[in-house]
């Protein structure tokens, strides 16, 4: 008979009970028998051949990484997880053997390896917790805290008795862990709207003449405009801008971003539409625009250009946005660093401590196998779009000027504030010298790239060097939002176009009309194009976005409009 527990009882004689046998009292299975006697199994879980697995370690192995897919939904396919995971369960297998060799038994060596990743894992959490709260970097103090924690657990895993009993408690918890991230995964999918991509902007049928030029659209990140460099960072970008000219480029002097995020600059970029769109779909909130990242990737400018007979060429990079565009060349490093790897690793010591140099090179290497690629993309047969996102001068800051390592230390803090909140800060001298010189390594690569792929290029081709948005040294400064807004959203823009392209580049543009100049011009149709309005994601007590265009370059008149939600 059973008890309400489940636990299996043995009748002994004159209707006693006993939950065990003389050499085994308590009846536990890892109870050693000490009469030679074999052990009474004496529970029914225990009686099961799945109470003698050990397969928690392998499940809360997997719990970190598949607990990252809900929260990135929309930025992440399911399958990128299966590489990860697969590392990782294999990892623990590892440790799992290491922990047998050295005489520990299967349901000790599971413990073990679970307190190994649960310490594992937290670390990056609490590291930057402790951070947070006290202003710097307290990695030392964690790792000695966890290191002592390890040492007394494992001391107690050691000296248990009945480990066992703690195996079979963690099979249950830790199959409720990864159940709980599969549910919420499984709905989000099931609740994530299934709309339509927007429509390419119609071609004309049937139209003749038409000018198809190969495009090569440089795209660098976090670059800021000319006056934003001279104000807030002390240089004098003019050189460039002129070396720029002498090789046939227009630079727009007063160019700005639509947007400060580089996903919503992407969005309204290769969709030529703001946001608001979106938002009156309630496919994106204020507080969460990641709805916008499908759009991203099936958008309607590859559409428009595939329609009519361009080849897509994209050199890969570690922004999760652009993956699963679609592409005919992929360019990509034999070793690269994806925001997936880096999400999974900040959790860990690895990425804070003994592996962050490593990782901060693998950075370095991604941004010159762009940089160095660009010209040899003239060899692909055309008519092709390149797209090359050089993910710098933006921070990390790996790069002297002279183009040798720079370990960027602590510069970004997430202070907590008095009220629970947390908020951002830079250390404004350090990021402001490394961000200049960074920028003076960009400019001289990307003039040598220039030099290679103009002399290798029809004389028609249209190039474009442009920026998603500019740099942010006034974190956390207490400024108005107009000096926020003028080092962020000032950026540098420059053509380099056919002459009878040349009378639709003006001084002041933005991103948002890039490809209705570009399909004007090769289509020969006057195609309609969106405002040129300038946003800044807000928050507070209801989240907005504001549009703070009369904030670019002119005197503010009564501050920054407000755009309600679902309205245009």
């Amino acid at each position: 008979m059973k008890s309400a527990s489940g636990d299996g009882l043995i009748e002994g004689r004159a209707g006693e009970t006993s939950t065990g046998s003389p050499g085994n009292p308590d009846g536990h299975p890892d109870r050693e028998v000490e009469s030679g006697r074999p052990a009474v199994h004496t529970s029914a879980s225990a009686a099961s051949p799945t109470a003698r697995l050990v397969f928690h370690p392998y499940l809360f192995a997997a719990y970190p990484i598949l607990a990252l897919y809900p929260a990135n939904a929309n930025e992440l396919q399911f399958s990128a997880l299966l590489s990860p995971l697969i590392v990782i369960v294999g990892l623990t297998g590892c440790l799992v053997g290491i922990f047998k060799v050295f005489g520990a038994d299967p349901q000790r060596a599971g413990l073990h390896v679970s307190l190994s990743l649960a310490l594992f894992f937290s670390f990056g959490h609490v590291a930057q917790a402790l951070e947070s709260w006290k202003g710097q970097p307290w990695d030392g103090a964690v790792v000695s805290v966890y290191l002592a924690t390890f040492l007394l657990v494992a001391h107690g895993i050691q000296s248990a008795r009945h480990p066992g009993r703690f195996g079979y408690l963690l099979n249950r918890i830790s199959a409720l862990f990864c159940l709980v991230p599969l549910t919420l995964a499984l709905v989000t999918s099931l609740e994530k709207p299934q709309r339509p991509a927007f429509a390419p902007v119609p071609i004309l049928p049937g139209a003749v003449d038409l000018q198809r030029p190969d495009i090569y659209h440089i795209l660098l990140d976090g670059y800021a405009r000319a006056d934003t460099l001279a104000e807030y960072y002390s240089h004098d970008n003019t050189p460039f801008l002129r070396a720029l000219e002498d090789r046939g480029f227009i630079v727009c002097s007063q160019a700005f971003s639509n947007y400060t995020r580089t996903d919503l600059t992407f969005f309204s970029m290769l969709n030529a539409t703001h946001v608001t769109d979106l938002l009156q779909s309630g496919e994106v909130t204020p507080d969460d625009f990641s709805g916008a990242v499908p759009y991203i990737r099936d958008n309607r400018a590859i559409q428009n250009l595939r329609q009519l007979g361009y080849k897509i060429v994209r050199f890969e990079t570690a922004w999760s946005s652009t993956e699963g565009m679609p592409t005919d060349v992929l360019l990509a490093p034999s070793l690269r660093v994806s925001e997936l790897h880096s999400l999974i690793l900040g959790m860990t010591p690895l990425f804070r401590t003994a592996m962050k140099r490593m990782f901060l090179h693998l950075h370095r290497s991604q941004i010159q196998f762009v940089l160095e690629g660009i010209a040899g993309t003239a060899s692909i047969p055309g008519p092709k779009y390149v797209l090359a996102h050089v993910v710098s001068p933006h921070w990390p800051f790996v790069f002297r000027e002279d183009g040798s390592f720079n370990d960027p230390g602590p510069i970004f803090f997430n202070v907590l504030d008095p009220h629970g909140g947390s908020n951002f800060t830079v250390e404004k001298g350090p990021y402001r010298r490394q961000y200049a010189d960074q920028l003076k390594f960009v400019n001289r690569e990307i003039l040598k790239g220039l030099d290679g792929l103009l002399g290798s290029i029809d004389p028609n081709a249209i190039v474009l060097i442009h920026s998603d948005h500019g740099p942010q040294s006034l974190l956390g400064e207490p400024v108005s939002i107009q000096a926020r807004v003028r080092e962020r959203m000032r950026i540098l823009l420059a053509w380099r176009v056919p002459p009878g392209m040349k009378h639709r580049i003006e001084s002041r543009m933005s991103p948002i009309t890039i490809f209705p100049r570009i399909l004007s011009y090769i289509t020969g149709k006057a195609l309609p194009e969106p405002p040129q309005r300038a946003y800044r994601v807000g928050s507070g007590d209801v989240p907005v976005l504001e549009e703070v265009t009369s904030l670019i370059d002119d005197p503010p008149s009564g501050g920054a409009i407000v755009v309600p939600i679902g309205r245009p």
